[in-house]
């Protein structure tokens, strides 16, 4: 048998590597038509088999809080919730099998999310203080106290958003702009942010990495955030701040002498009021 076996060619055995693969995924699609049949079967299954079916039922959003915790492993690096209902439980799932984590994202999509509030967000950056990408937008009960935790406990934070969250403030963004030194993205549009908070971020560690900010929807924010942004990010190429009604012509005219002097400027927004 060993000698038959030496004398496939290379090509063989890909083929015959890619057979097998390719009936491997036939029969874990085949297990997510049955998956509450087999939850406890799925716990024993090695690493690498429990994270392909991780993976197929993150993608059809059928990851929730009944099956999260048989899912889960210290291996996982990124989980895409997006497309799944899922709550503060199954954040508290994840803190506690996930120390490794850096990519998260809990994003919306339709509806507002209502079910992940500030206490689930508050545990799992205790636990994961890897986490360098959180994706929160439109978590509406997300608050300042989830915020300002994930700034203090998860200091490789590169990139993070909080948009469409109302009941994020001026405290959120001060608590950012101290602690999280390698932030490169930010997106706060909708925010209860002002002036005072985009000041406090923009002055703050990371404005050598800060690339991006969206902060479109800020009613509240005026030139002084906008003139501040040019004046302390060199190397921001990306901001959006069009439905922001309080910005005027002022914005416009420092903008246009920054766009004149930087090649950088890649993506820019405004609203004309």
């Amino acid at each position: 048998m060993v000698i038959m076996a030496s004398q496939f060619t290379v090509t063989e055995r890909r083929e015959s590597f890619a057979q097998v693969e390719a009936l491997q995924r036939i029969a874990l699609l085949k297990i997510l038509d049955y998956i509450p049949n087999y939850l406890k079967d799925i716990t024993v299954l090695p690493a690498t088999l429990k994270h392909r079916i991780l993976f197929l039922m993150l993608k059809r959003g059928l990851v929730s809080d009944s099956n999260i915790a048989q899912l889960l492993s210290d291996k996982i690096r990124v989980l895409d919730l997006k497309e799944c209902d899922v709550s503060d439980q199954s954040l508290i799932e994840i803190a506690s099998k996930c120390h490794f984590l850096q990519t998260l994202d809990l994003n919306a999509l339709k509806d507002n999310r209502t079910s992940v509030t500030s206490n689930g967000l508050m545990v799992l950056a205790e636990h994961c203080p890897n986490l360098q990408s959180v994706h929160l937008r439109r978590c509406v009960n997300v608050t300042d106290d989830a915020v300002v935790q994930l700034s203090k406990c998860c200091r490789m934070l590169r990139e993070l958003n909080i948009g469409g969250c109302p009941l994020v403030s001026d405290v959120s963004l001060a608590a950012i702009g101290e602690n999280c030194l390698h932030l490169n993205s930010i997106n706060f549009s909708k925010a209860d942010v002002s002036d005072e908070g985009v000041i406090s971020l923009v002055r703050g560690g990371s404005v050598s990495c800060l690339k991006e900010i969206h902060m479109d929807g800020c009613v509240r924010v005026t030139d002084e955030s906008i003139e501040a942004i040019v004046q302390f990010c060199p190397n921001i190429s990306i901001l959006l701040y069009h439905g922001c009604p309080n910005t005027s012509e002022r914005s416009r005219v420092v903008l246009e002498e920054v766009l004149a002097s930087r090649s950088k400027m890649t993506h820019l927004t405004w609203t004309i009021y």
